[in-house]
């Protein structure tokens, strides 16, 4: 006969009734501290086997909030992928959002929105004309966009191979703020 373990905790369980019993042992019903309710044996719970009703591994398990290259997940969507994986939002260093599988995260196959395709170098620092690259601003039809101050103190966004240009290109508006992508139109 096993010892009464009513009211004793176990990790995040709590064993309130016996639930049965068996000749492999006494089995216990437990409320998780997550909300779930679990029947355990007696001897898993005194061992330390179960400690959750499985919340605490799903938790782990959670890509919510980790960091894959530029890519940061944000959450769990109800969409699929071609081959019946679960897609995730996911937000890029440079402010894109996009959705993509947790294989493809964790293998590295997808690092970024794309972006890091587009910049064969970093041009923030260095000066073109009179318009000093402050930082990445997106990436749009394969190219990439720079954030830029002007020796006027007025910021712009142009693109990269426009700033590398030999002969001067014409700035006919500067910005007071960044342009969106779809401004630049």
């Amino acid at each position: 006969m096993s010892k009464d373990i009513t009211g004793q905790k176990y990790g995040k369980l709590t064993a309130i009734k016996l639930y049965h019993t068996t000749r492999n042992g006494a089995f216990w019903l437990c409320p998780c501290e997550c909300g779930n309710t679990c029947v355990v044996s007696e001897d898993n719970l005194k061992a330390g086997k179960m400690t959750s009703c499985g919340c605490v591994r799903e938790s782990k398990r959670s890509l919510i909030g980790k960091k894959f290259g530029k890519l940061t997940v944000l959450a769990k969507t109800d969409e699929r992928y071609s081959d019946g994986s679960i897609l995730y939002e996911c937000l890029c260093d440079c402010g894109n959002i996009v959705k993509t599988t947790s294989s493809r995260l964790k293998s590295g196959h997808v690092k970024s929105c794309g972006c890091e395709h587009y910049l064969s170098e970093d041009l923030t620092g260095r000066t073109f004309n009179h318009l000093k690259v402050t930082g990445y601003s997106h990436s749009s039809g394969h190219k990439a966009f720079w954030n830029c101050l002007c020796d006027c103190g007025k910021t712009t966004v142009v693109r990269g191979d426009y700033l590398k240009m030999e002969t001067p290109f014409p700035v006919v508006a500067l910005q007071s703020k960044p342009l969106m992508p779809e401004e630049q139109n």
